[in-house]
């Protein structure tokens, strides 16, 4: 544990790593909470939402397995950026 912090290459990637984690993790819990506030039925809704994000996992992790990380992280970081700023700026 001690390496994270004095190594500073290892400090850069951890920090990196944790934005990473915080803004999916916002974004995961934040649809969920806004499904509820969608027209039509929650059902329906968080129904089509699992569906769509099937192919983009699929994409995604083959994304990264012909791309390699340093390819496909800052895209999908850039994604996660957006789908944050997105759902912060949304009115329900």
């Amino acid at each position: 544990m001690s390496d994270l912090i004095k190594i500073r290459k290892h400090l850069i990637n951890l920090c990196i790593l944790i934005v990473m984690w915080m803004v999916a993790s916002f974004n995961l819990y934040m649809i969920g909470f806004y499904m509820k506030y969608i027209p039509g039925s929650i059902y329906v809704s968080t129904l089509v939402a699992c569906i769509g994000d099937i192919p983009l996992s699929i994409g995604g992790g083959f994304l990264y397995h012909f791309k390699g990380p340093r390819f496909a992280m800052p895209i999908f970081l850039a994604g996660a950026i957006v789908g944050s700023v997105s759902l912060i700026l949304i009115n329900p």
